[in-house]
């Protein structure tokens, strides 16, 4: 996530860079479009790295229920497909 974050601002900052050099068509116009869609990135990262720690704590509690050894990023990447055929499996053992 961290590696993420970097790229988002690399860009955003070479691009507001490039935004306030003179003249050029990538300079006039391509440059402000990356520094729009840096700050779209940034925000939505920002909304990812909370169901990220979020997921952190999840696993933790996942792992001690069922004795798994699942990690952070399968709880990210696939938490709920993970509930799903928990659940399932108690269906099956409780017949419900």
């Amino acid at each position: 996530m961290i590696l993420i974050l970097v790229a988002i601002i690399i860009l955003t900052t070479l691009a507001l860079w490039g935004a306030n050099q003179e003249g050029g068509f990538f300079n006039d116009v391509i440059c402000p479009v990356f520094v729009t869609l840096g700050f779209i990135s940034f925000a939505v990262y920002i909304f990812l790295v909370f169901d990220y720690i979020v997921a952190g704590h999840q696993v933790e509690i996942i792992n001690a229920k069922y004795a798994t050894e699942y990690t952070q990023d399968d709880i990210f990447y696939a938490g709920k497909l993970i509930e799903e055929i928990h659940h399932l499996d108690e269906k099956k053992i409780t017949g419900r």
